[in-house]
């Protein structure tokens, strides 16, 4: 008879359990040498198409010495929340205009992003729409109305906030509702607008005006225009069509914009590796990124190195011109900020 032991029982019930969790979440073997030798890249989990457009890119860069490995994160203001701590995160996707939303931060540390954070590129657009009942006929009218905003950290609260603030527009409720809830409540006349940002949203209220519960309600809304002068606000002008809902519209559209840390910032060991693994980084993408164009997702096709949008500073580090750059095969750094300080190094030099 196979006698088994209570503690090698356990032991096996343990190593299930991981092997089992590693199978159920899907994680790969990862392909860095340490947990630092890849840079973080953190982007919001409620965005499928830039995970994977984040995962597609990691694939793309995989390199023992210089990768990415993709973070997924609660939204774009804990993205930048991250990028301006001390954990490995060097790299992000915001929208354009996420520095417009930063600079009147409640919170000091995020207000100094714009000093902290720079551009890489663009990856495709989303145009923003705000629906509303028929008798609000422009933006400046939802000056003490209820609007839909969308939830606390999305990019539709980022977007939603920027925009009426720019406009001087000072809403009674900013109702925090993701974009089905938020479509029903202005349907029901439990809210007055909503911000709805990308297509999907906007195609599924256009779709229930064959619905015989909603149908009627639909025909009580339409679209507002947005007409702003554009320069540095972080938009692109839009014009959306929607045969027999909204038809040729003029309004704006946000970019997903790909950000690094800025790691020419200082001078220490951990810096200038960091901004080595980014010029390397980058070099592997712009050679390549017709692979990703073609065989990732469409939105790599829309994707930019110009700066487009907003009052960005553009990396030097990912583009090769970073003045502190070294050989990585020059640096070595120690696994964990708790070998760091056990080898008495300067803080600094520490993993960021």
């Amino acid at each position: 008879m196979l006698r088994i032991s209570c503690n090698n029982f356990r032991m096996i019930s343990v190593l299930a359990m991981v092997f089992c969790s590693q199978q159920v979440l899907g994680q790969e073997k990862d392909p860095c040498e340490s947990s630092n030798a890849c840079i973080g890249m953190v982007i919001d989990s409620g965005d499928p198409v830039l995970i994977q457009m984040g995962q597609e890119m990691s694939k793309l860069v995989t390199d023992k010495q210089a990768g990415t490995v993709v973070k997924p994160t609660a939204g774009p203001i804990a993205n930048v929340g991250r990028l301006l701590s001390r954990e490995n995160a060097g790299l992000s996707v915001v929208p354009s205009d996420m520095l417009q939303y930063t600079v009147r931060s409640d919170d000091p540390k995020l207000r100094k992003a714009k000093d902290y954070l720079r551009f890489i590129m663009t990856i495709g657009r989303k145009v923003v729409h705000v629906v509303a009942r028929k008798d609000i006929a422009r933006l400046e009218d939802l000056a003490g109305k209820r609007v839909v905003m969308g939830p606390d950290n999305t990019a539709s609260w980022v977007v939603s906030n920027n925009i009426l603030h720019l406009r001087g527009v000072t809403p009674s409720q900013r109702l925090q509702l993701k974009p089905p809830e938020g479509i029903t409540a202005v349907l029901t006349d439990q809210a007055d607008a909503a911000f709805l940002i990308g297509d999907a949203p906007m195609e599924k209220l256009v779709a229930m005006r064959e619905s015989a519960e909603f149908g009627p309600h639909v025909d009580q809304v339409h679209m507002l225009e947005l007409k702003f002068p554009l320069k540095d606000t972080g938009y692109k002008s839009a014009t959306v069509n929607y045969p027999g809902f909204a038809e040729n519209i003029e309004t704006v559209a946000i970019l997903p914009t790909l950000v690094s840390y800025d790691f020419t910032r200082k001078s220490t060991r951990y810096y200038r590796q960091r901004c080595s693994e980014l010029a390397k980084i980058g070099e592997t993408v712009r050679s390549r990124l017709e692979e990703l164009r073609a065989s990732g997702h469409k939105q790599w096709s829309a994707t930019s190195w110009e700066i487009e949008a907003g009052n960005w500073q553009k990396d030097s580090c990912f583009f090769g011109t970073g003045a502190q750059q070294v050989s990585i095969a020059q640096i070595r750094y120690p696994k964990s900020r708790r070998n760091c300080k056990r080898n008495h190094l300067r803080q600094s030099t520490c993993p960021h």
